[in-house]
């Protein structure tokens, strides 16, 4: 409480996937071939990855069309099982066998089937997504599977939609639901498809993983910039859609339809071209370029052995050594620690501040901050900080801050100054506090003694 969202001391580590179990051997055996041996052990170098620029397109494409295929005799034969429990007839059973084309685009979707995820967000517009899937010479095909809890009823209904429309006529040979997802679908899936579909409702999704994995193996996402892909995509690893303002909640139907909408318009004109566009030896060389990025760009940074050495090098060593600092000779430093938290609750109720800033900022741009603070003990370990940040930025990383100096007493008063040139031009608005001070906490903001010169947004 009382601290800019910005200095607010809690962190995160992304997470990632396991990079062994998701990655297909096709694409481990590319990777045996062309980067430095021991590459497995060295997944955090982004410069070795470079060298996957050097993989030639026609070996990159073989790859991919191998676990493609993998991938389309497992869901047959999923599917297949499935209908047999179902008592389906021998021409459903032969159809399954021949169910999906090798060629054509195929875009998957399988995770948990909560709503804010929107598994039926594609279906917004029928008639639009039969045209897509439909066509002869650029034929599109979606791959469904998940699971809902067994007590959410809504998320159950949306695989029940998914399921009646696999059986519509008009999308019985393009679309999919595979029943009983596991990891043996889950890996199926995130290596086999060409495009990887994510649409949760911002900004609800935690994470994400599945796209990270269908990413190690050269899949493109199709994502909502929320969870893992605002970090991952770089401009050019997938594509990025959706809605990025600040919505009431009163407006999920609004940005549902605009999400839809934008879907659609970029599979129609970007995703789906890309992917049928050929060169003079029918190689789809800018989507494989595409798919190249997408590997060299996320195993480095989203393997979760990335994700372990971010939790040891940020909060576990850290919290290791503090812990050995606070402990040592039979908890000295952590009893400095509780009786000066004591102490300075003893008085901190009493301590106010007041202080603004002088000089107009338009001559040298020199600007003088002065503070006075009062109900403090003369022993007192206090820093006293302006902030300052174009006019609406104080709470974002941008502001800046100034640490004023001693600069005397008035009676009872302490008083402190300094005089600066901002960082920032233009209107600027500041905020002048003050915070008890130690060198045993683990942040200026955990000991939880701040006080600010009434509401920080008056302006200069």
């Amino acid at each position: 409480p009382g601290l800019p969202q910005s200095e607010v001391p809690i962190g995160h580590v992304t997470n990632g996937v396991h990079r062994s179990t998701w990655m297909g051997l096709g694409v481990q055996q590319l990777l045996d071939r062309h980067l430095p041996a021991g590459w497995r052990d060295r997944q955090l170098a982004p410069e070795e990855w470079d060298r996957l620029g050097e993989v030639p397109d026609r070996e990159l494409w073989e790859m991919r069309r191998a676990l493609k295929r993998q991938s389309l005799r497992f869901l047959r034969r999923r599917l297949a099982r499935q209908l047999a429990r179902q008592h389906a007839g021998a021409g459903s059973l032969k159809h399954a066998g021949e169910l999906f084309d090798p060629d054509a685009l195929t875009i998957g979707f399988a995770r948990r089937f909560a709503t804010y995820k929107r598994a039926t967000l594609i279906f917004s517009d029928l008639d639009r997504l039969e045209r897509l899937l439909s066509s002869k010479e650029r034929p599109v095909q979606l791959v469904f599977a998940g699971k809902a809890h067994p007590a959410d009823q809504p998320g159950q209904e949306l695989i029940r939609r998914i399921d009646e429309l696999s059986r519509d006529p008009r999308f019985s040979n393009r679309l999919l639901f595979v029943e009983d997802y596991d990891m043996a679908v889950g890996r199926a899936l995130t290596r086999g498809v060409d495009v990887w579909l994510n649409n949760p409702r911002r900004p609800l999704e935690a994470s994400g993983t599945s796209g990270e994995k269908a990413a190690m193996n050269g899949v493109l996402n199709l994502s909502v910039l929320d969870g893992w892909w605002p970090e991952g995509y770089d401009g050019f690893n997938g594509w990025a859609f959706g809605y990025t303002g600040e919505y009431e909640e009163d407006e999920t139907h609004k940005v549902d339809r605009h999400d839809a909408e934008e879907l659609l318009d970029l599979l129609e004109t970007e995703v789906v071209p890309l992917f049928y566009e050929r060169d003079a030896s029918g190689l789809p060389v800018r989507w494989l370029e595409r798919s190249r990025r997408a590997i060299r760009s996320i195993v480095p940074g989203f393997s979760a052995q990335r994700m372990v050495a971010d939790y040891d090098r940020l909060h576990y060593r850290p919290l290791a050594a503090r812990g050995r600092l606070l402990t040592a000779d039979n908890l000295a430093a952590a009893s400095r620690l509780a009786a000066w938290r004591a102490d300075v609750a003893g008085w901190w109720d009493g301590v106010r501040l007041e202080g603004g800033l002088e000089g107009d900022g338009r001559l040298d741009r020199s600007l003088v901050a002065r503070a006075r603070v009062s109900g403090l003990p003369d022993a007192a370990d206090v820093r006293v900080q302006l902030l300052y940040a174009r006019e609406g930025g104080l709470e974002g990383p941008q502001a800046a801050a100034v640490t004023l100096r001693p600069a005397g007493r008035d009676g009872a008063d302490l008083l402190y100054d300094a005089s600066f040139v901002p960082q920032h031009s233009g209107r600027l608005e500041f905020a002048l506090r003050v915070q008890a001070v130690n060198d045993l906490l683990a942040s200026a903001a955990d000991g939880g003694f701040i006080r600010w010169a009434g509401p920080p947004d008056a302006q200069a």
